[in-house]
């Protein structure tokens, strides 16, 4: 996830990759396994007003052969150059998921308007712990340079939305 709010404060980061395999060369490729779990509500409180609940866990799994392929190229082999340099290797596991959560609350005062606030909460759940050092920024300038804890992540977002939709038919 390459969103800078998710970096956090005080040189925070949450890291994941999301790959479909990791393939050395003589090796044959190791697959990761994903898998997510979703699900949501709807009340309606009046015919004008109802709120939803949505909620989801998603996680990348790498199997044992995939993270010391992953150790051995990525979090050692990147301490003589390289965009990101792991100061922690014995924590290098790629495997990652996270969660959103959400609640949204919609009124309909009138046919084909609609107004309405939502809330979401996502957080990240990284087995990278320890500290890695940013040479440069590979999202475009989102963070500089420099050491970083990476560790579990969270943030909390919220949107009003206004929309109008006109039947032309």
């Amino acid at each position: 996830m390459a969103s800078p709010a998710l970096f956090g404060a005080e040189n925070n980061v949450a890291l994941g990759f999301i790959t479909d395999g990791v393939y050395l060369n003589g090796t044959g490729i190791e697959l990761t396994t994903t898998w997510t779990a979703l699900a949501g509500y709807e009340h309606s409180w009046a015919p004008t007003l109802k709120t939803s609940i949505t909620g989801g866990y998603s996680q990348v799994v790498y199997n044992n052969t995939a993270t010391a392929m992953f150790a051995a190229t990525v979090c050692q082999a990147t301490a003589g150059g390289g965009q990101i340099s792991f100061n922690t290797a014995s924590h290098c596991d790629p495997t990652w998921g996270y969660f959103q959560g959400g609640i949204r609350t919609q009124w309909s005062p009138v046919n084909g308007f609609f107004m309405g606030v939502e809330t979401q909460y996502t957080q990240i759940f990284t087995a990278f712990k320890g500290t890695a050092t940013l040479a440069s920024s590979p999202v475009g300038g989102a963070r500089p340079a420099g050491v970083y804890n990476i560790n579990d992540q969270g943030i909390w977002s919220a949107i009003f939305r206004a929309g109008r939709s006109f039947n032309t038919g």
